[in-house]
């Protein structure tokens, strides 16, 4: 069964009806990595990307009237490892050897007009339930540029791992972050209690279809 969330948003005064959902077809991710291009494009970080795809790999999708506004990837990991390796291998594989289960998050992209903290947290928030009711990761990282740590430390309680090191994919630095799943956990279940948060902007209202 597949998790679908439905928003409906207030843009500059409109109201948008969104939908977020697992992309289960080739012509929807291949738009979806579209998006992204265009968005690593216009940061400077070079627009030969695509959305990873398989078995250990899922991408969601944020759509208005059947148009991909954003996107995220989860991957747990596998012998295959995880795309943070490229870079912070070490930070990685100690965690690993600390008994942690990983999986990341990557690939995110959100078209500028429709940027907003309940797009990133109905994102997240179905990135969450999907991996939480498909494996048994405990920790979640994610790979930033060192000047959005701080939104990332605030909004969703990430940790610092280490210090910035080169992404040689896209050309800049980039700073490890980590969180719990049992952190998450908690501030999903506090919810309105968290303030400034994005867990402040998830909802529990969704819906499921059949696969």
């Amino acid at each position: 069964m597949n998790v679908i969330l439905l928003r409906r948003l207030s843009f500059q005064g409109d109201i948008k009806e969104l939908t977020f959902r697992v992309i289960q077809d080739d012509k929807k991710h291949v738009v979806a990595s579209n998006l992204l291009c265009q968005r690593y494009a216009w940061r400077g970080y070079g627009s030969s990307h695509s959305i990873p795809a398989g078995e250990h790999h899922t991408t969601f999708a944020a759509e208005m009237n059947g148009r991909v506004v954003a996107t995220v990837t989860l991957t747990l990991d596998s012998p295959d490892g995880l795309a943070i390796d490229r870079t912070f291998e070490h930070e990685a594989n100690q965690a690993r050897r600390s008994g942690a289960r990983l999986c990341e998050l990557t690939k995110l992209a959100v078209d500028p007009t429709l940027r907003s903290k309940e797009v990133l947290a109905a994102l997240f928030h179905l990135a969450f339930i999907h991996g939480t009711s498909r494996s048994d990761c405990t920790d979640l990282l994610i790979e930033v540029h060192p000047r959005h740590a701080g939104f990332y430390e605030v909004m969703l309680g990430f940790e610092r791992v280490g210090t910035p090191l080169r992404n040689a994919s896209v050309g800049v630095a980039s700073q490890l972050l980590r969180i719990e799943v049992a952190a998450i956990c908690r501030s999903i279940q506090a919810l309105g209690s968290e303030g400034r948060s994005l867990y402040a902007h998830f909802q529990t209202s969704s819906k499921r279809e059949a696969a």
